[in-house]
């Protein structure tokens, strides 16, 4: 089926928008897109630039102790544990498959 000519890509584009609409949206999509990309760089700012695996151990040993559902938490880990083989086994057969 054809496209009928009097279909508008959105409600803000009038049918048959003239080079001034295009810049002007183009402009508004760049400044919102400039906005966001300033919000995330002082998101990142404030982010530690690293962390040692010390405190990382400490900070997930206090969420574990804090939390309501230990239980879920420790099924979970051991879930994981126990797949961790077969997950490797699958890589490696993937990988060999990949190197015909």
């Amino acid at each position: 089926m054809a496209p009928s000519p009097s279909r508008v890509a959105s409600r803000t584009m009038s049918p048959d928008p003239s080079d001034d609409d295009v810049l002007g949206q183009l402009a508004l999509i760049e400044a919102e897109s400039n906005a966001r990309r300033e919000e995330l760089r002082r998101i990142a700012a404030e982010l530690p630039a690293t962390v040692s695996r010390r405190a990382l151990v400490r900070s997930m040993v206090v969420d574990f102790r804090d939390s309501p559902n230990k239980g879920a938490i420790i099924r979970r880990g051991f879930s994981k544990l126990l797949h961790a083989p077969l997950h490797a086994a699958k890589r490696v057969q993937l990988r060999l498959r990949g190197a015909k």
